[in-house]
């Protein structure tokens, strides 16, 4: 009786070890490894995004106003407050020899 229990016990354990389960998206994946799998349509969506953050933070002035009110809706639709994390994270995963690589670059150098 008591090997019963014991294999028992030792086939529940095994299945409900998550290792042991293929079909589970394994949880700790790294996030360099989900970047990685950026289009080139996600990755000028990104560009585009920071381009746009970019021109709206230079209209900012500070002063409360109306129109700081409109553009800190427009920066906060646009998620700009990631954007530079999102565009060196770009620029890691990118190839070496591709053309966006250097737009990047140059674009999170005026940030």
């Amino acid at each position: 009786m008591k090997i019963i229990a014991a294999s028992l016990l030792l086939a529940t354990s095994f299945t409900a070890c998550s290792e042991h389960q293929p079909n589970k998206p394994n949880p700790s994946t790294p996030p360099a490894a989900k970047a990685s799998k950026i289009s080139a349509h996600q990755a000028k969506k990104i560009m585009a995004r920071g381009e746009s953050c970019l021109h709206f933070s230079r209209e900012f002035a500070g002063d409360q106003s109306a129109r700081d009110r409109e553009l800190n809706q427009k920066m906060d639709k646009l998620k700009c407050d990631t954007i530079i994390s999102e565009l060196e994270t770009l620029q890691q995963h990118l190839p070496k020899n591709s053309p966006l690589k250097a737009k990047v670059q140059a674009l999170l150098l005026e940030y």
